[in-house]
């Protein structure tokens, strides 16, 4: 490959988000290039899906061009290869403008469709390629009881923000009901609805505690995967604090 890419992966609710802000901030006014964010998150590409997915918003973005957000209809299934071609043609456009690209998110299969060969260890078939023109980043996080903590208080701010009510308004839209039984923090709430034969809008103070427990444990859980996807990656540059500067002046040098 000849064009230079950024790739942040890492576990959810460690900081993916924020780092690429200020990886991008720096490229934009620091070494002086032009540079775009692309979402490789499986959830935040569909519309709709904002408080329960961390989405970031248009004024976080701070006039940093993002794509692959709230892009898709609830109602189309979005597969790896779609995921591939949308991705592989916003590359080929930033590409011809000179555009940095940072791909961003925790979704693994979308990386693997479309940098497997280049940076896992042992991709499963033919031999591993080689390119200078990858670069590999996860945030920094001491421990998993550091991780977990932080789960807990990215869940308790979706509380804060709003989910309950997000869950309430989307559910009343039958369009969304496959995608809001598929996603961790929203299909939590339907489940608990069923199990419990009560409507979402019924659900007590004390019934979202406990919803909020079991968000809390499966996204645990869940970004226990993702951390042993890190393992089988080749060249991962794990960073903390401003350590990116360096980091990235060597590499778009």
């Amino acid at each position: 490959m000849e064009n230079k890419v950024i790739l942040i992966i890492g576990p959810t609710s460690s900081g993916k988000t924020k780092l690429s802000m200020e990886i991008a901030e720096y490229i934009k006014s620091f070494i002086k290039k032009d540079v775009a964010i692309l979402n490789a998150d499986s959830r935040q590409i569909y519309k709709g899906l904002n408080i329960g997915t961390n989405k970031i918003t248009s004024e976080e973005m701070r006039g940093i061009p993002h794509y692959l957000l709230s892009e898709v209809e609830p109602t189309n299934r979005l597969d790896t290869d779609n995921y591939k071609e949308m991705a592989e043609k916003l590359l080929e456009q930033l590409s011809k403008s000179s555009t940095v690209p940072i791909i961003v998110g925790g979704t693994a299969t979308y990386f693997l469709a479309l940098y497997g060969d280049y940076i896992l260890k042992q991709p499963k078939f033919g031999e591993k390629l080689e390119s200078d023109n990858i670069l590999i980043i996860t945030p920094k996080f001491e421990s998993r009881d550091v991780l977990y903590r932080k789960v807990e208080e990215s869940t308790e701010e979706m509380f804060k923000n709003g989910l309950f009510e997000e869950v309430k308004d989307l559910n009343r839209n039958q369009a969304f009901q496959l995608v809001l039984n598929t996603t961790l923090g929203y299909r939590e709430f339907l489940e608990y609805s069923r199990r419990n034969r009560k409507k979402v809008e019924q659900l007590s103070y004390v019934d979202q505690q406990k919803i909020k427990w079991k968000i809390k444990t499966n996204t645990k859980k869940f970004a226990m995967n993702q951390i042993n996807l890190l393992k089988k990656l080749d060249k991962v540059n794990t960073i903390e604090g401003d350590q990116y500067k360096d980091v990235i002046n060597e590499f778009l040098k």
